[in-house]
């Protein structure tokens, strides 16, 4: 399992799960400030794999969504790094604009209207989309 905020949180799934009857061992060619979680802080978000189903995504993606909401409601946000952040998903006029499949996962999801996105401050060219409640672990803590 590798040693970013996604092999982490799989590590942690899996001892809770299965407790002392397995060993993880976490590989990982970069550790810390060399990991992309370094840099992206691990803002949650299911996205599609090749070849892997919807359904299958959308469970793991609630599984690791409850996981960082637990801690987040835990009294333990400050000390793993968990904060709650407002997503907002913009789309011009040419852009394929489609709800995300995993929408009934996140906390807050809603379509924005025009005075919303009017709101946001980006400019005309902005005519839908959407926001939804997420979280981001900062890695210095959380790992």
């Amino acid at each position: 399992i590798g040693a970013g905020v996604i092999g982490l949180s799989c590590a942690d799934e899996l001892v809770t799960k299965y407790g002392k009857s397995i060993e993880i061992c976490v590989i990982a060619d970069n550790f810390f400030e060399e990991t992309t979680s370094s840099g992206s802080g691990g803002l949650w978000g299911p996205y599609e794999f090749s070849g892997t189903s919807e359904s299958k995504i959308t469970e793991w993606g609630k599984v690791s969504f409850e996981h960082f909401a637990q801690l987040f409601r835990s009294g333990q946000a400050a000390d793993a790094g968990i904060q709650l952040v407002t997503c907002n998903i913009l789309f011009g006029e040419d852009d394929a604009y489609t709800l995300p499949f995993w929408k009934d996962i996140v906390s807050m999801f809603k379509e924005l209207d025009m005075n919303e996105l009017k709101k946001i401050g980006i400019g005309s060219k902005i005519v839908k989309g959407y926001s939804y409640g997420s979280f981001v672990a900062d890695q210095k803590y959380y790992l």
